[in-house]
């Protein structure tokens, strides 16, 4: 609060304030308790961050959790974290109970499920961030902490590109009829025509999970005598995953037959292991956006913001041979 706020609140002149703050000795204690006691019931600052996410174990929401705890270990800030576990109706649920619980000061950082909602879904009622792009909900204007799939595409196509794909699989882990899935195959459908002129076949596979065994039992079952394409791009490295499990029961090698390209790195050294393209996020970065809006949504009412996630990218492994 500004001293000339403070005034307005106790009829103080800015003057005695101003004294009682910085030489408190000189001002008589009803006066000084009676500032203080303003100070207390209108200083607004963060004091609960909610953090809701399908998977605490699944990237990227598992990097950006551990960078928000480092940050905030030794701060007087309070963390609960809830998992959805992929589940609308726990993530409905746990809405409910932040909703009823209503801590003071307190705001909810989201990472949605890849799944459409429909107008009678839960609304949050506190101030919330929400790691998505393309996320709607009616009557819903969360602040939104973005990751740029513009971005991504035209990465992921133009490693295709140097690289000389012909028979591309894209694997995208979000509900084909979501605002985000056909979003991200018009994107690549787009980007392709204009740039990727190589290919001679495209196809697209959804899944609504990151669940990899899903991943290579329905490869398993639509490419079971043989497998058609020589690149692949995968949104989410646990699908890669599970692609990475059905090419080796097919003896194909990586990269010199199938080379893939995959978004985030949350299934450990088996896959790192891969000489795979990686594109990230930089979650140390998002964590710091998402600790830097939460406490201004709580300063400022008004506050309203939108940042999209850098991207970089990283080669694991030798280059494809072509």
């Amino acid at each position: 609060m500004t001293i000339r706020e403070i005034s307005l609140k106790t009829g103080l002149s800015p003057a005695t304030i101003s004294r009682a703050l910085k030489k408190p000795h000189l001002v008589k204690n009803h006066t000084k308790e009676l500032i203080m006691n303003v100070i207390n019931q209108n200083d607004r600052y963060l004091k609960v961050l909610n953090i809701l996410v399908p998977d605490v174990s699944i990237f990227p929401a598992s990097d950006i959790i551990n960078h928000i705890m480092n940050y905030l270990y030794d701060e007087d800030i309070q963390v609960i974290l809830y998992s959805s576990k992929n589940d609308l109706n726990i993530e409905r649920k746990i809405i409910n109970r932040i909703n009823n619980y209503n801590q003071k000061d307190s705001v909810l950082f989201w990472f949605p499920i890849a799944s459409k909602r429909d107008e009678n879904f839960t609304i949050p009622m506190i101030p919330t961030i929400v790691l998505y792009h393309g996320f709607y909900l009616p009557n819903f204007n969360p602040n939104i902490l973005s990751i740029n799939f513009d971005k991504i595409v035209e990465m992921t196509s133009n490693l295709l590109y140097k690289g000389g794909a012909k028979r591309l699989l894209i694997l995208i882990d979000h509900a084909e009829n979501s605002i985000l899935g056909n979003k991200i195959k018009n994107l690549y459908n787009s980007y392709i025509l204009s740039y990727c002129n190589l290919l001679k076949n495209v196809d697209f596979l959804f899944f609504e999970d990151n669940n990899w065994e899903n991943v290579f039992h329905l490869l398993n079952k639509n490419y079971e005598n043989t497998f058609p394409f020589d690149s692949i791009i995968s949104l989410s490295s646990s699908i890669a995953y599970g692609v990475v499990t059905f090419l080796k029961t097919k003896k194909l090698s990586i990269p010199y037959d199938v080379s893939i390209i995959t978004f985030g790195y949350d299934l450990g050294f088996e896959l790192m292991e891969q000489p795979i393209s990686m594109i990230y996020p930089d979650t140390q970065k998002a964590a710091e956006h998402i600790i830097y809006m939460a406490a201004q949504l709580i300063e400022n009412d008004n506050f309203n913001d939108s940042i999209s996630l850098n991207l970089q990218s990283s080669l694991l492994g030798s280059e494809r041979k072509y």
